[in-house]
């Protein structure tokens, strides 16, 4: 008998359409309780809207899907996900007469200040976020399932340094939720911010674009995950040296 055979891409047991690529993607344990996985998904060019802003590009978004809507066998979309991640930590600040006013972030207080400036923060525009996505395993052994989700070209610490942010399952089940008023409806039952993560683990110098690639599972036996992230960028003794962090479960 031939040992080769193909499956029909076009007639899967299910199918999840979102509007932007999706280019990463990862079971994470249980968050919920009820013995299912839950998926997370990347999609690195995923647009952001703010009311203030309007659009930025390729900020980058991550979608996680219960296993219960997993099962249900029908198909899905964005407006499915549990919960939705998106990288702004804030939506910019106002300077008028040379002080800073981070709570005039609506464009009816822009016009009221007369002579403000607006200042955007670009720390995130064109980062990717969610060009990797990866389970975290169970980092702080409370028996929930924890993720990593990489924005892995965000210029928060230096230029393009990156960062990964990471989410315990205690936090999102909890439906902790910060964001800032947007001119649409955010799909999932919460939103997050990379803000909002549990820790955010940060390039250590420009160009390092930490994330590019994650790893988890218990190295040191203690029961607990831990964490390895790569910087492909890093600039150590060479020019694009590249580097490997590795982080102990149980240390974080």
């Amino acid at each position: 008998a031939d040992p080769y055979h193909s499956i029909d891409a076009a007639a899967p047991d299910l199918s999840i359409t979102i509007p932007s690529m999706a280019s990463s993607i990862a079971l994470i344990p249980d968050m919920d309780g009820d013995g299912g996985d839950e998926l997370l998904i990347g999609a690195p060019l995923c647009n952001t809207w703010h009311e203030v802003w309007g659009e930025t590009l390729n900020t980058g978004c991550a979608y996680l899907f219960s296993s219960q809507d997993l099962l249900s066998g029908e198909a899905l979309d964005e407006e499915d996900a549990f919960a939705y991640f998106e990288p702004f930590d804030s939506p910019g600040y106002f300077v008028t007469d040379g002080d800073w006013d981070p709570d005039a972030a609506t464009m009816d207080s822009y016009s009221a200040l007369g002579g403000g400036h607006y200042i955007h923060d670009t720390s995130h525009i064109h980062s990717y976020a969610g060009y990797a996505v990866a389970s975290a395993g169970d980092v702080d052994g409370d028996g929930l399932g924890d993720l990593l989700i990489s924005d892995w070209a965000s210029s928060q610490t230096y230029m393009r340094s990156g960062s990964v942010s990471l989410f315990l399952g205690s936090t999102i089940m909890s439906g902790v939720s910060g964001g800032f008023d947007v001119d649409y409806a955010f799909p999932g039952e919460h939103h997050f911010q990379m803000a909002e993560a549990d820790m955010i683990f940060a390039g250590e110098n420009p160009h390092s674009y930490l994330g590019a690639s994650m790893s988890t599972g218990d190295m040191n036996d203690d029961g607990l995950s831990d964490i390895l992230i790569g910087s492909p960028g890093f600039r150590g003794k060479m020019v694009l040296s590249g580097k490997s962090y590795l982080w102990f479960g149980g240390g974080l």
